[in-house]
């Protein structure tokens, strides 16, 4: 959560990006997974902006992180 506002942090394929470690690119390829978490509904021409809560991007970090491979 914010601090300033109380609400709860949202990202974009950047921000993914960043707490993945992974580039821009590989994020959004990863972002169209059927395991990834879904981005939050942002309304009807809202399609090619995409968010996520941030504790959904860091939950799936570390499921992933934990699979063998």
């Amino acid at each position: 959560m914010s601090a300033a506002t109380n609400r709860p942090e949202v990202v974009t394929i950047t921000g993914v990006a960043e707490l993945l470690g992974v580039s821009r690119q590989w994020a959004d390829v990863l972002s169209r997974g059927k395991d990834f978490p879904d981005p939050l509904p942002m309304g009807a021409g809202s399609e090619r902006t995409r968010v996520w809560l941030a504790a959904d991007i860091t939950a799936y970090k570390a499921r992933r992180d934990q699979q063998p491979t």
